[in-house]
């Protein structure tokens, strides 16, 4: 029978002890080498190097994972990234349905296996923040787009840091996706 996340979690302190043995450190010197030695988020190879598991199973050691199954991350992004993590899990169970967390996790799972992970996030970011995208698609499945409140626009916005980063990334050159047919 698996182990609870709370079973999971007790077992932290017995975790933290697997990550000081000989065959961890051998494995995440190994992945860190295979993936080039640098963070795969910020691209930085000048610190700390912390190897994350993608998830975890509970009758797995920590080094009993593949290579692609593991990523490797500064120190900055790895907290980063368990920060974002958190947020998630408390939004989608608390938000979603288990038939709309079915339905997210077989899209995403499609679009990131077609497209950039960090393209394809953008596209979704700005799906979901204009209306009349929005509201083709729901009309088009016979379903409303009425959003639950109005949310002001500000420069802090996820979405509009967001469109920064991949402005930055892509350079000046922004697509005219909307209006192509």
């Amino acid at each position: 029978m698996p182990k609870s996340v709370s079973q999971i979690l007790r077992g932290a302190s017995n975790y933290t002890e697997k990550l000081d043995t000989e065959q961890w450190r051998a494995f995440s010197q190994g992945i860190k080498r295979k993936q080039g030695n640098w963070c795969a988020s910020c691209r930085r190879s000048d610190i700390i190097l912390n190897v994350h598991h993608i998830f975890y199973e509970s009758d797995r050691e920590p080094w009993e994972y593949a290579d692609d199954e593991v990523i490797v991350l500064c120190t900055a992004c790895h907290r980063q990234i368990h920060e974002q993590l958190k947020k998630f899990r408390k939004f989608v169970f608390a938000k979603l349905t288990p038939q709309a967390f079915q339905i997210l996790n077989g899209a995403l799972a499609v679009a990131y296996e077609k497209y950039d992970g960090l393209v394809f996030s953008h596209a979704l970011a700005e799906f979901v923040c204009t209306p009349t995208l929005l509201e083709r698609y729901a009309k088009a499945w016979e379903m409303t787009a009425k959003p639950k409140e109005d949310r002001p626009y500000v420069t802090n916005d996820p979405v509009v840091l967001t469109r920064a980063t991949l402005k930055q990334k892509q350079g000046d050159h922004k697509p005219d996706w909307k209006n192509q047919k």
